[in-house]
């Protein structure tokens, strides 16, 4: 039984969710994102991670640079049931894809599974036959 393409983590624990994306940001595949006080969600920095117990992964490339209306879409999931237990690396910023390849090697070890090779896919909870042992773990 294939694991269905869902751009959503499909748990339990987790949740699929429609959120207001902040205008003025580029959003990439595995940003990490918080909320801002006017409720929409915008890239996130190290500072932030440290003090904020729920955060959201970005599922999809977003252009809300030039983006009339605060749109809401579903391409973003809740990670408040793991945050503790993501440890982000020190050089990370967050904010490009490279970095995001970073984030996405941190959501490994944190037991989300890639279900695709863009990494805009995550399938959350313990490894199946449709998605691989990620090499390297204990």
């Amino acid at each position: 039984m294939a694991f269905k393409q869902d751009p959503f983590l499909r748990d339990s624990m987790h949740r699929e969710t429609m959120e207001s994306l902040e205008k003025g940001h580029y959003y990439y595949p595995a940003m990490v994102l918080i909320r801002s006080s006017s409720g929409a969600l915008h890239p996130a920095s190290l500072e932030d991670i440290g003090s904020h117990t729920q955060f959201f992964i970005s599922i999809a490339e977003t252009n809300l640079i030039d983006a009339t209306n605060n749109v809401s879409m579903p391409v973003l999931l809740s990670g408040s049931v793991w945050a503790t237990s993501l440890r982000l690396p020190s050089e990370a910023t967050l904010t490009t894809k490279t970095n995001g390849k970073l984030i996405f090697d941190q959501l490994i070890g944190s037991r989300i599974i890639p279900v695709s090779h863009d990494f805009t896919m995550y399938h959350a909870g313990l490894n199946t036959q449709e998605s691989p042992e990620p090499k390297g773990e204990a």
